[in-house]
């Protein structure tokens, strides 16, 4: 199966039912999961649940995570761990594939 990267924008689209993007978000996801294992970082993680914590409050931010994590248990969502030397492949990557457009 392919793997398609989340990131935390997508996420928060799906947990948020105020999000202009939430509907969109749900009907993607939807229909991804059919076609894609889906890709997050710890640090995305991260990010998303400090974000659902100041706009949405500690309840839904469990709540949501106990989802995620059921669908991490069912292998529907893929967790990388970003450790230092991912860090820095990620880096070398950045440098290979980018230029300054200025």
């Amino acid at each position: 199966m392919k793997k398609l990267f989340v990131d935390t924008s997508a996420w928060y689209a799906i947990s948020d039912p105020g999000d202009t993007n939430h509907k969109a978000a749900l009907a993607y996801r939807n229909e991804i999961v059919k076609k894609y294992r889906l890709v997050v970082t710890n640090y995305i993680w991260d990010e998303l649940y400090t974000l659902l914590l100041m706009s949405l409050g500690y309840r839904k931010t469990v709540d949501f995570k106990s989802q995620l994590d059921i669908l991490v248990t069912t292998n529907i969502i893929e967790v990388v761990w970003v450790r230092e030397d991912t860090a820095r492949e990620a880096w070398a990557i950045f440098e290979k594939y980018n230029v300054d457009k200025h």
